[in-house]
């Protein structure tokens, strides 16, 4: 692959997320939400049962601590979510969606549908496969680049 390849591929990634976010941008807007805010309403939505708390936004969306509090923070104060002191942790909260936001479910619900379908139409099931397989790849590549950043040094790191 040419060095050419590589920046019109991370060109197309920059310009594929700036789509999604305008897409979907357009809908919160309208709730009075950013993107980065739905994103992380719609996550908890998604999860009506579990006990979340900020530390497992923060890892499992990869976002930074202070991101996801400052996330937190604009929701609670647009009435979206709520703490709770969790029983079994006080130090932990518990994020739980107020009524404002269990409205929103369905239409959001809608919304990530027919976003989904517009983006990956046309694609067949193999095809999602590979494109998995590559995002997860390119995710592992980055993932290994900020574990060497952070003074970990792969096999290759030191081989020479």
């Amino acid at each position: 692959m040419k060095r050419d390849d590589h920046r019109t591929a991370l060109n197309n990634f920059k310009r594929i997320h700036a789509g999604i976010e305008i897409s979907i941008g357009r809908f919160f807007a309208r709730k009075e939400l950013t993107a980065a805010q739905g994103h992380i309403l719609l996550y908890i939505l998604a999860r009506p049962q579990q006990r979340l708390c900020s530390t497992e936004l923060h890892r499992t969306l990869g976002l930074s601590r202070a991101t996801v509090s400052e996330l937190l923070k604009k929701l609670r104060e647009k009435g979206f979510i709520t703490f709770y002191t969790a029983p079994e942790d006080e130090r932990q909260k518990q994020i739980v969606p107020t009524t404002k936001a269990l409205d929103l479910k369905l239409p959001l619900d809608r919304l990530a549908t027919q976003t989904e379908k517009q983006i990956f139409a046309g694609f067949s099931p193999q095809e999602m496969e590979t494109l998995l397989c590559f995002q997860m790849r390119i995710l592992e590549n980055l993932n290994n680049k900020e574990d060497n950043c952070n003074g970990n040094r792969s096999q290759s790191d030191t081989a020479v």
